[in-house]
């Protein structure tokens, strides 16, 4: 059987928002905690692209990544 790791429902044990809290006037919600997966999905997710926001996050995933599996 397939499955698909992108497609866990949003959850308070993978991502947690910021109440009521938006990010410009895209209205991109704005991310308190996530899990590794749920944090690359919503940063690459279609519908609230932001370029700048991406490559700061894809310069740095490794390290962040890293870092986790080393503790």
């Amino acid at each position: 059987m397939f499955y698909y790791r992108y497609s866990v429902p949003d959850s308070p044990s993978n991502i947690i928002f910021e109440s009521s809290q938006t990010d410009g006037s895209a209205g991109i919600p704005v991310i308190r905690a996530a899990t590794i997966l749920k944090l690359i999905e919503r940063m690459t997710y279609h519908e609230y692209f932001d370029n700048k926001t991406l490559n700061a996050f894809l310069l740095v995933c490794l390290l962040f990544v890293n870092l986790f599996r080393s503790i």
